[in-house]
């Protein structure tokens, strides 16, 4: 089971990882949300960015998301009214879990407070890895160069 920077992507894929662990924010505000502008989509975000990872890796996912609750919300607001409008427009992260193959597993939760669970099996990593392997049986990346070829290639 490994979890990251997100920089770190290559290195857990090189070291196989089964399990993949990432902690995500309640929110993230991005900016004050005015008429029908729409602040930053947390929630699509971390699918997108989980799935992505799951399906290079060939590794299960496990999302984990902060939640904003009504006392933090009420002590953020009375610090600045203004942040109430934020917070209430901004979209809410999510929790959940994602297979090798990128797709979503069992229930995802999102407005409220609670605890997921999911029976994965780690074995369904292998045969993925088999056709399509980032760390190198798949990938070649000792016959890239670097720097753009300055010949014609014959």
């Amino acid at each position: 089971m490994k979890t990251l920077i997100r920089w770190q992507r290559y290195t857990l894929v090189a070291q196989s990882e089964e399990i993949h662990v990432s902690s995500w924010p309640p929110v993230w505000p991005s900016e004050k949300p005015a008429g029908a502008k729409k602040n930053y989509d947390l929630a699509a975000a971390v699918r997108i960015r989980a799935s992505a990872h799951a399906f290079e890796a060939k590794a299960f996912g496990v999302v984990s998301s902060g939640f904003l609750d009504k006392k933090t919300r009420e002590v953020l607001v009375g610090h600045d009214q203004a942040v109430a409008e934020i917070l209430d427009n901004t979209p809410r992260s999510v929790s959940m879990f994602v297979a090798p193959t990128g797709e979503l597993i069992g229930e995802v939760l999102q407005d409220e407070e609670g605890i997921l669970y999911a029976d994965i099996d780690v074995s369904q990593c292998v045969e993925p890895k088999q056709f399509h392997d980032l760390s190198g049986a798949y990938n070649r990346f000792g016959m890239l160069a670097p720097e753009p070829m300055s010949t014609r290639s014959r």
